[in-house]
């Protein structure tokens, strides 16, 4: 994973690419098995770029997203239902 994050580095301070957003830590599974809270190298040259934003995978746990979700599988549930015992 550090030469996917050395990469990245290059391609942000450059302007290669514009913005990088990441909703995981790179060493999550070997974090997350130690301690459910990850702690990151505060000196990652990744975590100091303006142009570089991480969050922890529940970024998408919004409560949009969580109606969303109910919604759809209220309707997937009920169409699995109607198919099934019509």
């Amino acid at each position: 994973m550090r030469i996917i994050n050395n990469l990245y580095i290059v391609a942000l301070s450059t302007n290669k690419i514009s913005g990088a957003a990441f909703n995981v830590f790179w060493d999550e599974e070997k974090t997350l098995s130690i301690s459910p809270s990850p702690s990151l190298d505060p000196d990652n040259k990744l975590l100091k770029l303006p142009n570089f934003i991480l969050t922890p995978h529940i970024a998408g746990w919004t409560i949009e997203s969580v109606d969303t979700i109910a919604r759809v599988l209220a309707t997937n549930l009920e169409g699995l239902l109607k198919h099934r015992f019509h």
